[in-house]
């Protein structure tokens, strides 16, 4: 058993052993004709081939994921050193190396091993390997040349004004939940606003032409990061695909997307009893399946006809579910929908039983300084919230206030008073308990958040690994968080990933999960 460093430039795999301090090229990498046993190290990519795989990025990532890693940074930050580049391609291999020895002990300290291996091992599924490249139709490229010339984008408001903007209307623009603006076009048209439907028109002709431009070339060159994420979705990118118009590339495009993706991995994982009344039930829809059970005698019709026959109710249950799985409170849901969603948040906080699990998570997090992405590929990551927190939780502990007492934390004079015998420590004490709580509060979002959808890159990631072995003909163009797109080139070819899937989701899961197929 033998290990190289191993990076791919434009079309040729470049190998360093380093043992023997031996450079060697292939066009291919089963050129090399290497042994299975043999070991990759590389950096932000990843090989469909046999050979276990570590990345360097990954490494980083999971140890402290906030900000992009390449291979300069992490050169930087592990030597002190500005990076060689002198003879590029020698430069790079002795680069990955040199950063690779110098993390070894961060690995060995935090158990990372078993993690890194998963995540390398199955998560390169890049289309420029794994079929070629992606032709792009000549008319595409003349209509994208006589358009460009004719952009107008006289109306578009940049951010910080568009915020100041609703701000002043007193439109809604936050959402309490996620903490996150809500300035997408859907929710702007809502407003039926001039100034903001200029925008959106505006808006929209220029992301297309962005888009666009990436692809008026005659070859599309996929990259798909691997750890794009904190939990390990994929992301693209040189160009990114996602939204592409299926009419410019040649060949059948099929979607192949899992039904109910997060609620069936949270049911498969904490609540098996509910899952399996859904499997005895024979139905397709989950989301309509937990409302029947919720409100038994509210339509008169079957609860797989929810999502055509009243799709409203159906989204604002679905939502709400997601929701109450990733933190939300009974005020977060009444901000969005009013008074009216009070019994069915009730209903649902109480059906999916988020209580339990979301506290053996926060265990883990308190002993480990880790979000648990997945228990059994032992999949975890850490950030600086929840190191502080962990570090911070046993000083916090002595003074025995709950976390979710906010009223300890005001300023009012009641409290002041209580604490005035500690009048030295308060100061101190008082500190430690808001830095905690504040992290608590950041954390305790997270922890079911991060466990599902880790658990679904997982999911998506063994998909691709068992479609490819499947040694189908057809391209996998990109995976989504719980979607495959693929160019279909025989029909044979999509029952082989509807297989893929499903064998991966039984693998983690121990269910299948249904899988909507469809051309795009």
């Amino acid at each position: 058993m033998k290990t190289y460093i191993v990076y791919q430039d434009e079309h040729t795999f470049h190998f360093f052993d380093f043992a023997d301090n031996k450079f060697f090229d292939f066009p291919k990498i089963k050129d090399a004709k290497l042994d299975d046993k043999d070991f990759f190290i590389t950096c932000s990519q990843e090989f469909i081939a046999k050979n276990r795989q570590i990345d360097i990025c990954v490494v980083e990532k999971m140890i402290y994921f906030p900000g992009p890693k390449n291979l300069q940074r992490l050169h930087q930050k592990y030597t002190h050193k500005s990076f060689e580049d002198k003879n590029k391609i020698k430069s790079i291999l002795r680069a990955i190396h040199t950063v690779y020895k110098r993390q070894q002990p961060l690995i060995k300290e935090l158990l990372l091993g078993p993690a890194i291996m998963f995540n390398s091992e199955i998560a390169g599924t890049m289309a420029y390997i794994n079929s070629g490249h992606i032709t792009i139709k000549d008319s595409f490229i003349e209509n994208y040349n006589k358009e460009k010339e004719s952009l107008n984008y006289i109306g578009q408001i940049g951010k910080n004004d568009l915020i100041g903007y609703m701000k002043s209307k007193n439109y809604k623009y936050h959402d309490l939940d996620s903490g996150k603006y809500i300035l997408n076009h859907k929710h702007l048209l809502s407003f039926n606003d001039e100034a903001l439907n200029r925008h959106v028109e505006v808006s929209s002709k220029k992301s297309e032409h962005l888009h666009l431009s990436q692809f008026a070339h005659k070859q599309l060159d996929i990259n798909h990061k691997s750890y794009g994420a904190v939990t390990g979705r994929i992301s693209t990118s040189n160009p990114n695909i996602q939204g592409i118009n299926p009419a410019n590339i040649e060949g059948n495009i099929w979607s192949f997307d899992f039904t109910g993706f997060e609620i069936m991995i949270y049911l498969a994982s904490y609540k098996k009893s509910i899952i399996d009344d859904f499997i005895n039930s024979n139905k397709k829809d989950i989301y309509g399946f937990i409302f029947w059970e919720l409100f038994p005698d509210k339509y008169g019709y079957d609860s797989d006809e929810f999502k055509t026959r009243n799709p409203d109710a159906r989204n604002i249950l679905k939502d709400m579910c997601i929701k109450t799985l990733y933190g939300a409170s009974l005020s977060d849901v009444k901000y969005m929908y009013g008074d009216k969603v009070e019994t069915l948040y009730k209903k649902i906080y109480k059906y999916m039983d988020v209580g339990k699990p979301t506290e053996d998570l926060l265990n883990y997090a308190k002993k480990s300084r880790r979000y648990l992405l997945n228990r059994k590929y032992k999949v975890s990551v850490s950030d600086e919230d929840i190191d502080i927190f962990a570090r911070l939780l046993p000083e916090a502990n002595k003074i025995d206030v709950p976390m979710d007492s906010p009223a300890y934390y005001s300023d009012d004079k009641r409290n002041v008073a209580i604490k005035a015998e500690f009048h030295e420590i308060f100061a101190k004490e008082r500190g430690i308990l808001l830095e905690v709580r504040d992290k608590y509060i950041r954390i305790k979002k997270h922890l079911l958040n991060y466990n599902i959808q880790g658990t679904g890159a997982v999911i998506i990631k063994l998909a691709a690994k068992y479609a490819i072995m499947s040694k189908m003909k057809s391209k996998i163009l990109i995976l989504r968080h719980d979607e495959i797109i693929a160019d279909i080139s025989t029909e044979n070819d999509k029952r082989e990933i509807v297989y893929a899937m499903e064998d991966a989701c039984k693998e983690v899961l121990g269910y299948y999960i249904n899988i909507e197929m469809k051309k795009v």
